[in-house]
């Protein structure tokens, strides 16, 4: 895995490009298309997770609308990053993806990706390519975590992370305020960064793979608080939920068996 990606002070980590053969000059998967923007050409941006990064609904996507004679040669870059989140879809698009000149930014949401980690420290070492995560968005803000403590000590991690499973303990609305308040504050940043450019923007709420029925509590809090904040933010979105039976079925789409 390490051979594919390295640290970035901007993003924690990054695809390298061309470090396989499925990764482009640019350091995304699927085809590699020129720069320059032709006319009659519309280029839609792909922002996700792993669930983008495995380009499955990605090029059906794109084969599906080159085949609907809608009068435009559509190209869909493909950015998605294995455990990026919101945070992240943010900053490539404030640092790379705004200069691909996209007429249109697709955000795949995996339920999770408000759940951001307040500090993500990643370093190479002599085994290899190596990283840290650390939960508590709150306690970071008031106290900056050092990393480099956090990265060579144990001490240090224990106490940090000690606190936060305070913060846990006597505020039980901590995480679920923290997660409405991290999606707010970073799909703004990405609806103004689209709007500024009159780039079209549209989200897709991607459903766990297992029926609803079976949600944990915090599984269904995550998915009520990412609809609240599209809603309030009125970004345009597709809630693939409602495309899903609710049945056992669902399960059978995953790649390996106990992911859902």
């Amino acid at each position: 895995w390490h051979s594919t990606f390295r640290s970035s002070s901007i993003f924690g980590y990054e695809r390298i490009p061309n470090s396989a053969p499925e990764v482009n000059s640019y350091g995304m998967i699927g085809k590699e298309y020129p720069m320059h923007k032709t006319k009659g050409v519309f280029r839609i941006l792909v922002l996700g997770d792993s669930i983008t990064q495995f380009d499955f609904y990605v090029k059906i996507l794109e084969n599906a609308l080159n085949n609907a004679n809608l009068g435009y040669a559509f190209e869909l870059w493909n950015a998605g990053v294995t455990g990026y989140e919101v945070n992240q879809y943010a900053n490539y698009l404030k640092f790379k993806g705004i200069h691909y000149n996209p007429d249109m930014i697709l955000i795949g949401f995996c339920l999770n990706d408000f759940n951001i980690f307040g500090t993500l420290i990643t370093y190479k070492d002599a085994k290899g390519f190596r990283g840290y995560y650390y939960s508590g968005n709150e306690f970071s803000r008031r106290i900056p975590i050092n990393s480099a403590l956090f990265t060579c000590s144990y001490l240090y991690r224990f106490i940090i992370l000690s606190v936060d499973r305070v913060f846990a303990k006597f505020n039980t609305n901590y995480y679920i305020n923290e997660h409405i308040k991290t999606g707010i504050t970073f799909l703004r940043e990405i609806k103004n960064i689209a709007f500024s450019r009159k780039i079209k923007l549209l989200a897709v709420v991607f459903p766990y793979l297992k029926p609803i029925y079976e949600y944990r509590d915090y599984e269904k809090e995550e998915y009520g608080n990412m609809i609240r904040v599209l809603k309030d933010l009125d970004i345009d979105y597709i809630d693939l939920h409602k495309a899903f039976s609710d049945g056992g079925e669902i399960k059978s789409l995953r790649i390996v068996d106990t992911d859902y």
